[in-house]
């Protein structure tokens, strides 16, 4: 099976429309009701609600939440990216009050799309870098 350029389009468009773009109504679409996030936190499921508590508290703790892929490319039935997110703390998220601090982090997150939908989805996230930015741990 090759690389689809269509899957690599899924992703871009979860990132710019429905994150960057605030349309959170699209992950009805962009997603499968079967979907599993294998890199959910220990407070959240790992399906799609759980996915989408998370999504809504990291808009709600960073309402001016962006970010940016920095490099993306697929095989089969996987797209992989390199993310840089920013924003600033204006509410309260993971546990922590709103600090007011402007934060950027890093993630590379990998996608399983089938049929032009997310099915699975694994990242590894700069959370310590992060949590040093917002205060939470010393340097």
């Amino acid at each position: 099976m090759s690389a689809s350029p269509h899957n690599e389009s899924v992703i871009r468009r979860f990132i710019e429309e429905c994150i960057n773009g605030r349309r959170l109504e699209l992950v009805d679409e962009l997603f499968s009701p079967a979907y599993v996030n294998n890199a959910a936190t220990p407070d959240i499921s790992p399906d799609l609600q759980g996915y989408k508590q998370r999504l809504s508290y990291m808009m709600q703790g960073f309402p001016d939440l962006h970010i940016d892929i920095e490099d993306i490319f697929s095989a089969e039935d996987k797209v992989a990216i390199r993310l840089t997110a920013s924003g600033t703390h204006q509410g309260q998220c993971m546990g922590i009050p709103a600090t007011g601090k402007d934060a950027t982090w890093t993630a590379t997150a990998i996608y399983k799309v089938i049929d032009g939908q997310i099915v699975e989805r694994w990242e590894n996230r700069d959370d310590l870098g992060l949590l040093r930015q917002l205060g939470v741990v010393a340097d």
